[in-house]
Order: structure tokens, then sequence, then C-alpha cells
């Protein structure tokens, strides 16, 4: 039975490009890096980016198929207008979705892997 996602791969053209949006434009942590490959070590496993070769991805075996990366983020507001400065451009700005609990904004990273940006609405307790 699988209880955790340990590790999630997603095959980059650019190694360096993608480092600077994860890292740079997501904040995400950077563990280690390579030429080849660079590791975001988290507490439900992680996130790591291969350098692939050949095939563009999705046209090969290896690179079959496209993910949708969902992340959740404490303060979407802030971290839009960080990446927004850095000239990551919005599919979806960040907006209320009260069907979905939360606010959502999408992005794509530099090979075009649709991201889900989730900050889900505080929940008032009631006395």
């Amino acid at each position: 039975m699988i209880n955790q996602i340990h590790q999630t791969i997603i095959l980059v053209t650019d190694i360096d490009d993608s480092v600077q949006f994860y890292r740079d434009g997501l904040g995400l942590p950077l563990s280690f890096a390579t030429p080849d490959w660079a590791e975001s070590r988290l507490a439900t496993g992680s996130l790591t980016l291969r350098r692939h070769e050949g095939d563009p991805p999705g046209d090969s075996a290896w690179g079959a198929g496209r993910v949708t990366l969902g992340v959740g983020v404490a303060d979407l507001q802030t971290l839009a207008t960080h990446m927004a400065a850095g000239g990551v451009t919005f599919n979806l700005p960040p907006t209320e979705q009260p069907e979905a609990g939360g606010m959502m904004a999408l992005v794509c990273d530099p090979d075009g892997i649709p991201i889900m940006l989730y900050q889900p609405t505080a929940v008032s307790v009631m006395s």
C-alpha cells in the first residue's frame, strides 16, 4: 500500500533554468545539484529535476506523458508578487476558489510543466 510520495522526478531540458525557476521563483530549498540533477529533499519526499537528453520530454518512453505539480504555499499573494517580479507569467493569477477551499494560481516551469500553487483558506474556530 502506498502511504507517501517518496520522489517526484521532472525531466527538464535546461537544468540551470529549471533550478532558477524552482529555487529562486518558487522558493523550493535545494538540497544538492550536479550538472544533470538537482534535488530538494522535503519532509514528505523529494522533488528531483533531471536533465533530459534525446527526444523532447513527452516524446519518448521515459519522457512520456505530462505531470501537473501541485504545491501548497502559506502566502500565495507574496509568492506571486515575488515570482512576477522575477519574470514568471501566470496562466491564472491568484484567484479565490471557494469550491477548492482556498486560493489558487497556475504557472508553467521553463519546460511548460503546469504548476498549481494552492493556499488553503484559514479555518476559523467558533467559540
